[in-house]
């Protein structure tokens, strides 16, 4: 690889990194909520379960959707992080082809997004993987660019090993 495209590619590394610092403390994330249907049934004791990874889980502290504080409109009026990240609710659904209301049992999570530049970790892996030819290495600075933007500064704990 010539010099000029190493110099470049340092100089592009070097530029993502500062941009990822500035989205992580200058950009106030849009959080959004997120719903997940699950498997749910009832128990021989009435409580209400979902299985995952082979193992019942018990459902506790259902509210309706109209009481939780990660249910969309909530999320819309603050900018700052929620105080629950996720919570099970009763969620009231018109199912559109007999004209029945349903309660369906919903688990709400509030998630985050930068906008545009929630695209930042994606481009610098394309381009450092056109300019380098080593796609191990790319994918790495994106990964690296994109735990700086959520504030995953113990990359290996934080977010390689979870992944």
């Amino acid at each position: 690889m010539p010099s000029v495209n190493k110099q470049f590619t340092l100089i592009l590394f070097v530029i993502s990194i500062i941009a990822a610092f500035y989205v992580n403390y200058r950009i106030a994330p849009t959080w959004v909520e997120s719903q997940l249907r699950y498997e749910t049934y009832t128990d021989n004791q009435g409580n209400w379960m979902y299985q995952s990874a082979g193992k019942p889980i018990k459902i506790e502290n259902i509210v309706n959707y109209d009481s939780s504080p990660v249910r969309q409109s909530m999320l819309d009026g603050s900018n700052k992080e929620p105080e629950l990240k996720q919570q099970w609710v009763w969620l009231t659904t018109d199912s559109g082809i007999d004209s029945q209301v349903r309660d369906e049992l919903v688990l709400l999570k509030a998630d985050f997004h930068y906008g545009l530049w929630s695209l930042l970790p994606a481009i610098i892996a394309i381009l450092l993987c056109l300019l380098t030819k080593e796609p191990l290495i790319a994918l790495l600075s994106g990964i690296v660019v994109g735990a700086i933007m959520m504030g995953q500064f113990d990359i290996i704990n934080q977010v390689l090993i979870p992944s």
